[in-house]
Order: C-alpha cells, then structure tokens, then sequence
C-alpha cells in the first residue's frame, strides 16, 4: 500500500542514522498492529426498513382517524362574548334574554342557542331570562349548573373555583357535579358553593351577596370610589378631603359609570375628569368665581 511505504519512509527518517536496526524494528511493531491484513468483516442490515414504514404509516392514518373522529365530535360551533371594557356591557341573546356582562367576565354559547339554551360563563352576569317552554336556560360555571325557566338571577363565578348564585324573581334548580342532590331556590335566596359544601342564605345576612342594588347608607365618598374600583376599574382621586364627604345613594348592578359620576358631582357641586387611557378619574371642587 502506498500509505504504508510513505509512512515507513516517515517513520525510519525520524530515528538516529546510528540506530538503523532500532529503527526498522520499531516499525515492524507498529505496522503490524496498524495495518492487520485480517479480512475486514462486513456486516448488512436486515430489512426492517419495511417494519419502520408499515409502523410510520399506521401513526399516520392513526392521527389522521383521530382528527376525524374529534371533528366528528366537536358539535356546533360555539359563539364567545367577552368584557374587556370597563363597564357593563349588555348582551341580547338570539331568545331575547338579557345578560349584564360585568367587566373581565366571558360567556360562551353555542350558534344553535333557540334550540340549546345552555351557557358557559367565566366571571359575573346578571340575567333576565326569557320564558320558552319545552327549553330550559342553563347556565354553567365551574362545578355548578343553573337551571331555570324564566327568572332574573345573577351568577357569579370566582377563580378559586366558587360559585355565588342569587335569585331575585322566579325560580331556580342548582345543580353540582359529583353530587346527586339539587336545590331550588326563591327569591331572595342566594346559594354559595366554594368547593365543599352548598350553602343557602338570604340576601342580606351574608355580606358580598350580589342583590340587584348597591344601597351607601351615609357612606363616604372613599367607600364609594373603592366600589367604582371594584366594578368599573378606575381609580378615583382627588382631594382628601373630598373623600371624607358622606352620601347616601342606590346604584343598581348595571348603572352606567356616567350616571354615578353625576350624581356625586352634582350633590357636592364638584367637577370631573376621566381620563381612559390611564382609567383614572379626578374629582375637584369647583370654586366660586371671585371676580365681579
């Protein structure tokens, strides 16, 4: 082989000239280990080539079945109505109901909704349902499911999974999941479930029910400024001492901020600004004029 002769060649130059014995020695050893005339064997691979592919077309068409069967399953399509505003939005269904949205809340509903009037809600509503015999309204959210006929009922849904569900007219039947009993409520009842244990109380023994009016009684100002943070999601500021003032008022659930923001300006003879970029809104006294 020429790559032997040439490394040979390297190989022997690379020792003393006295040494040439060494030498030729030396390279004996290696070249006998270096080039084995050993026949070299060759190994060939078994056909599993045609396994691989029969296995490859087989996750193929299985993912392919799969597909189909839950395009099959997917039903009608489904419509979703979210708030991102920061106040109530008002929502008319396809039967006519009324839905109050409040901010950051989202329902969904399928596109057959006259047929199927059921709903999935994710936040807080209030409804004012529309009587259709034969075809109940259901409400879902979380593990609860609110079932009625024709009523006004406000649900609403917490991210730790609990449910608060108040009645103001007509009748309702709560169901849980994983529990075999239900509950029907009447006006005034609110039922709460966090997880545990239902739970059914009237309106105003249990502070945080949701009745359709917020009544201040002599409230201050700040009080109600931390309800428009609450509900609407701006911040009211202003000067403190504007915020020790007392008012009384009723504002119901859906009550335009516009309309709450005029009664108090106009009671204390104050003026406002809202700015909706930052979702902030200032309160100021307005000054009598000096000038004559």
């Amino acid at each position: 082989m020429k790559l032997k002769k040439y490394l040979g060649k390297l190989w022997r130059a690379d020792y003393p000239a006295s040494l040439p014995g060494e030498a030729e020695a030396s390279w004996e050893r290696f070249a006998a280990k270096a080039f084995d005339n050993k026949p070299v064997k060759v190994f060939r691979m078994k056909p599993y080539w045609k396994h691989f592919a029969a296995a490859a077309a087989a996750v193929v068409l299985l993912v392919v079945s799969l597909q189909l069967v839950i395009d099959a399953r997917s039903g009608p399509d489904f419509l979703s109505v979210e708030n991102t505003g920061k106040t109530i939005r008002v929502v008319t269904l396809p039967d006519r109901s009324v839905i109050s949205l409040l901010p950051g809340s989202r329902l969904q509903y399928a596109e057959n909704f006259r047929q199927n009037r059921t709903l999935n809600l994710d936040g807080e509503a209030y409804f004012e349902v529309t009587k259709k015999e034969g075809a109940p309204f259901r409400v879902t959210s979380g593990r609860t499911t609110t079932t009625v006929l024709g009523t006004s009922f406000n649900v609403k849904s917490r991210v730790d999974g609990s449910t608060e569900v108040a009645l103001y007219e007509g009748r309702v039947k709560m169901e849980v999941e994983g529990m075999e009993q239900d509950w029907k409520l009447s006006p005034g009842e609110l039922f709460i479930f966090n997880g545990t244990g239902p739970e059914v109380v009237p309106f105003n023994t249990r502070r945080g029910g949701t009745p359709l009016y917020i009544d201040f009684e002599k409230a201050p100002l700040a009080e109600i400024a931390a309800y428009i943070k609450d509900v609407y999601g701006y911040t009211v500021t202003g000067d403190p001492a504007i915020f020790s003032e007392r008012m009384t008022m009723r504002v119901r659930r859906n009550e335009p901020l516009d309309n709450i923001l005029k009664t108090i300006t106009d009671i204390y003879d104050m003026g406002s600004s809202t700015d909706t970029l930052r979702n902030k809104i200032e309160l100021f006294i307005i000054r009598p004029s000096t000038k004559k």
